[in-house]
């Protein structure tokens, strides 16, 4: 699990960057930008802390759960008639995407602290 933590994290830095690179590109460096930004290394790290401690389970599942509802309700803003991702005109598909991705992986941390257990060193 050490290892998946560090790659997951590793991915979330990316993220990170790339939502930089984004900014710059499009000069949409404002407070939504930065908030991005923000909840992609909020992401890696707990998944570089949780490579060798774990938090308590409850802090996973409740951060991955409103994380996981912001994405639901950022869905519910996406236009099915043009492009969902990649549309610069309506980004909620991306958006919602990339909050499902945090959610998702936040909630596996906790479920994972449940089946497995705390980690033994």
């Amino acid at each position: 699990m050490r290892i998946a933590c560090c790659i997951v994290g590793t991915l979330f830095l990316l993220f990170a960057w790339w939502q930089r690179n984004d900014a710059i590109q499009y000069k949409t460096a404002d407070w939504g930008v930065i908030g991005w930004i923000v909840l992609y290394l909020f992401t890696a790290g707990i998944s570089f802390f949780s490579a060798w401690k774990r938090l308590p389970r409850a802090i996973y599942l409740i951060l991955g759960t409103l994380i996981l509802a912001n994405g639901i309700y950022r869905f519910t803003a996406i236009q099915w008639g043009g492009k969902i991702l990649y549309n610069e005109q309506n980004p909620a598909g991306n958006e919602s995407g990339g909050l499902f991705i945090c959610g998702i992986w936040l909630i596996f941390l906790g479920w994972k602290n449940v089946v497995v257990g705390p980690h033994k060193s």
